[in-house]
């Protein structure tokens, strides 16, 4: 039309423009497209400004700017109609981002006058648009991301940035923005501009690319990286290159981990750091984690989220300083500082801005980093975690800490520090199995600065931990200090606190079966030191031995004359205090009810491990309690069925029958919640819904009453199938944005009529191409059919969708694909939900992949077959797959 009619304005024009519009704003919307509507329709705005450009060289013509004019006001219509879902800013960034790429992909050289004057008319349309009110977002927002899609763009067509071509366009990109970010077309600073720019540039791409590892990203990345410090040292308006690099670092990280697009945010946190770290300087590495640590904590608290990605950071300078053969710094000493200043920074500001505490999972996870390297290097670590503790002890952290904080860092976060750190690696060092590298020896390596005494501080960093309920945290440091007693003079204060921290650590062993070593071989030890123990501690030996648990002493008496919410206490303070809490945890152990009801806030914060643990026990000791707990037993009871039926608990370890048996017998007891989860777990039908018990609840006020109808609303959520009004399972959304030509093909199992395959169709053909030894095809099939199973709701469909989710999961066991190509909870739910609609030979390769004995062998199965049908072609193939995870196995 643009070649023919110089005037767009004539009805005649505007009558095909609107009917062309209107044709392509239908076929956007319907599903003979694979892209979503956005994505069609600022395709086909950006490919028309293309086209002009490759049509008319001079883009300031009366006849191209009539035509601009023309596609950009059409443009900004849709970008703010109902036609797509898209918000306007971003329509339009992709429209101006799209028409770039599109002249990159027809001009290798961005210099030709051609190309700049469309390139200078671009920019300032887009300049213009950004400072308009046809969108929400500033201007500097659309502009950069204006830039920064354009970057991801190259990046999707070309998978080597090191090509000529590629070098130019990128260097031409950033030229324009490095223009804009220091001109009055944009309110931020320049660096914040540019951060922006390759914040998201990075960003995109982790929106995009699922596995940050693929040699195109890596590739990406390492140029990305790269442009950083050479943008800062060459472009006047940025502070430093090495504060530029660590800005966009911190917040491209910020961004990934709050992104629900990106699949594996740790994975691309990782890359991303290590991508520039090997850009900047050695000698800028210390100045880089402190800005980066600066930027992501700011990013965080603006977003309103946990810095999750911290105990990352700290992971990746470990492995540049502990594990690496060849690691940063030349110097040790320099080392050791690099990650005793991260570590410092990272606690500090965790305990900062988490009210003076540290019980966040990064607060925790980030010295847990560091103690997790002690079988790669012992000494270095105990050394790393030596400096940290010097740090926090002198407040020797970044300055912007300080001005924060309301305090200076105090004992009880030394204390914290030092017992995740060391708790870590005793851990670490406990699964080893390099003998030069143990237990005993972490506890004689253990050394502080300026010659403080490392059994005491060992010792005090246990007994914190016990004030906090760390159990296993405390445990491991007790232990430590213990094993260091011959290294003391028996008449010092620090031999004194090794004996009493082997009576802290028997008081652990006695709460475990069967402990090695037993709690009577370490107090048989303990009275052979013959030391003078304080009241607590020789309390403490009388609750261990005593059988009747009389020692004699009221546990309150043991703090007679403390405040225990004063912090910090002098070491003598904190023993009275820790070990009260264990006399008196000993003397009144918790029954049934109480492991119930931590079984209970367990599954209310995600952690399913200590739900079943607390669960189980509190079923074994169901003959213990009395009348008055025997309902939350059988509750109890009922929790640890729905986990046996989701998979979640080894069937071999758990009597399904008896337990179920157990339950009926006393039923009546049940709250109507539990009743409802127990009578589907038995019977399969049950006449209420999760929604009926949810809406009764208040989230935000739950005592023990409503925290269980909460959660075993949402367990009865997990089991039963999600239902419309009509009884049916709802039918979800086909994904706009799947690409056809990744649909597996079906061979001769699709249908005659062109109609889309069916689950079943697709899934026989994944059963095909393994007995056809069609690997790669087979494993697309499965996961096509798994990724379909929330669509269908036919009993045979259902059985196709979950028996390619267990195909697949098997391949994993076998170690062909990736263990996050299937989230193991999410198809242990499903086979929970559709267990009756699975055939036996499915159920036993799920038990096989779950670590459980199989109901039949592989050659049982074979036995009984009919090769000529499709059942039998199933069971031939599921049972070779059961045979090769048994064999993974063993």
């Amino acid at each position: 039309l643009a070649d023919t009619y110089a005037d767009p304005e004539t009805d005649r024009v505007q009558a095909w423009l609107d009917q062309l519009e209107h044709r392509a704003t239908t076929t956007a919307n319907s599903d003979d497209q694979p892209d979503d509507a956005a994505q069609f329709l600022s395709n086909v705005y950006s490919m028309a400004i293309k086209k002009l450009a490759d049509t008319y060289a001079d883009p300031e013509t009366d006849r191209v700017q009539a035509w601009l004019d023309q596609l950009e006001h059409r443009a900004t219509t849709t970008a703010n109609s109902d036609e797509h879902k898209a918000d306007a800013a971003q329509f339009l960034e992709n429209v101006y981002s799209m028409a770039i790429n599109n002249l990159a992909d027809t001009y290798a050289d961005p210099e030709t006058d051609r190309v700049q004057a469309w390139l200078d008319q671009l920019e300032h349309r887009a300049t213009t648009t950004a400072n308009s009110d046809e969108h929400k977002a500033d201007a500097a927002q659309f502009l950069s991301n204006v830039y920064s899609m354009a970057i991801k763009k190259l990046a999707d067509t070309y998978a080597d940035p090191e090509t000529d071509r590629v070098q130019a366009w990128l260097d031409q990109l950033e030229h324009r923005a490095t223009t804009t970010a220091n001109s009055d077309d944009q309110p931020d600073d320049a660096a914040q501009f540019l951060s922006n720019v390759y914040s998201m540039a990075i960003k995109k791409l982790a929106d995009t690319y699922a596995d940050p590892e693929t040699d195109r990203v890596q590739a990406w990345l390492d140029q990305l990286a790269h442009r950083l410090p050479t943008l800062g040292k060459t472009e006047a308006s940025l502070a430093s290159s090495v504060a530029f690099t660590a800005n966009v670092t911190a917040m491209t990280v910020a961004q990934i981990q709050t992104s629900q697009a990106v699949e594996h945010p740790d994975e691309w946190s990782k890359v991303t750091f290590s991508h520039a770290l090997d850009a900047v300087d050695q000698a800028d590495l210390d100045g880089f984690s402190r800005d980066y640590q600066r930027v992501y904590y700011i990013s965080c608290l603006q977003a309103q989220v946990l810095p999750e990605a911290l105990p990352v950071f700290i992971l990746e300078l470990r492995s540049r300083t502990v594990e690496s053969d060849d690691p940063v710094l030349t110097d040790k000493n320099a080392r050791l500082d690099l990650l005793a200043s991260a570590l410092a920074d990272a606690v500090f500001g965790m305990w900062t801005f988490g009210d003076q505490k540290l019980e966040s999972d990064p607060g925790r996870y980030a010295p847990q980093a560091l103690g997790a390297g002690a079988s790669d290097d012992l000494t270095f670590v105990v050394d790393a975690l030596a400096r940290t503790d010097e740090r926090l002890a002198h407040a020797d952290v970044s300055e912007w800490l300080l001005e924060l904080a309301d305090d200076r860092p105090d004992d009880p976060l030394r204390d914290r520090t030092l017992g995740f750190g060391y708790a870590a690696a005793s851990s670490t060092l406990d699964d080893s199995d390099d003998t030069n590298q143990s237990v005993e020896l972490l506890a004689e390596a253990a050394t502080f600065a300026d010659d403080r005494d490392a059994t005491t501080r060992l010792y005090r960093a246990g007994l914190q931990a016990i004030r906090d309920q760390n159990r296993d945290v405390a445990e491991r440091l007790l232990e430590l200090a213990w094993l260091r007693r011959d290294t003391h003079d028996s008449e010092t204060t620090a031999h004194g606190h090794a004996v009493a921290a082997g009576v802290g650590y028997a008081a652990h062993l006695a709460l475990e079966d069967d402990p090695e070593p037993s709690p009577e071989s370490v107090l048989a030890e303990v009275e052979s030191a013959d030391v003078e123990l304080s009241a607590p501690v020789t309390a403490l030996v009388g609750v261990i031995r005593e059988d009747e648990h009389e020692p004699g002493v009221d546990p309150d008496a043991l703090t007679e004359g403390i405040d225990a919410e004063s912090e910090p206490h002098n070491v003598d303070d904190l023993e009275s205090l820790a070990y009260a809490s264990l006399v008196s945890y000993l003397l009144d152990p918790p029954g049934p009810a109480e492991y119930y009801e931590a079984a209970l806030r367990a599954m209310a914060q995600s952690d399913p491990e200590t739900a079943i643990q607390r669960l189980h026990t509190a079923w074994e000791e169901r003959d213990e309690g009395d009348d008055s707990t025997h309902r939350d037993v059988v509750a109890a009871g009922v929790g640890l069925l729905a986990h046996v039926d989701m998979g979640m608990v080894d069937s071999r370890a758990i009597d399904r029958e008896d337990l179920a048996e157990g339950v009926a017998s006393t039923r009546d007891e049940l709250s109507p919640a539990v009743l409802a989860a127990f009578e589907h777990l038995t019977g399969g039908e049950t006449a209420h819904t999760p929604d009926e018990f949810l809406d009764d609840v208040d989230e935000n006020d739950l005592g023990k009453d409503e925290l269980e109808t909460m959660i075993f609303a949402k367990l009865l959520d997990l089991l039963v199938p999600d239902t419309d009004e009509s009884g049916e399972q709802p039918v979800r959304e086909e994904s706009s944005g799947s690409d056809p030509q990744d649909e597996p093909t079906t061979d001769d199992s699709s249908p005659e009529d062109g109609s889309e395959p069916s689950v079943s169709e697709i899934y026989t053909a994944a059963l095909r191409a393994v007995h056809d030894n069609e690997a790669e095809q087979a494993v697309r099939a499965f996961a096509f059919a798994w990724e379909m199973r929330e669509d269908v709701d036919d009993p045979s469909e259902i059985h196709a969708a979950v028996t390619a989710g267990i195909a697949l999961w098997a391949h994993i066991e076998m170690g062909w694909l990736d263990p996050d190509t299937v989230d193991e909870s999410d198809l242990t739910t499903a086979v929970a939900r559709y267990r009756e609609n699975l055939s036996d030979t499915a159920t036993a390769l799920f038990d096989a992949c779950a670590g459980r004995k199989p109901e039949a062998t592989p050659d049982e199965f074979r036995s009984e077959v009919d090769r000529d049908d499709e059942e039998g072609l199933e069971v031939l193939v599921l049972a070779t797959l059961l045979e090769h995870v048994l064999d993974s196995n063993q």
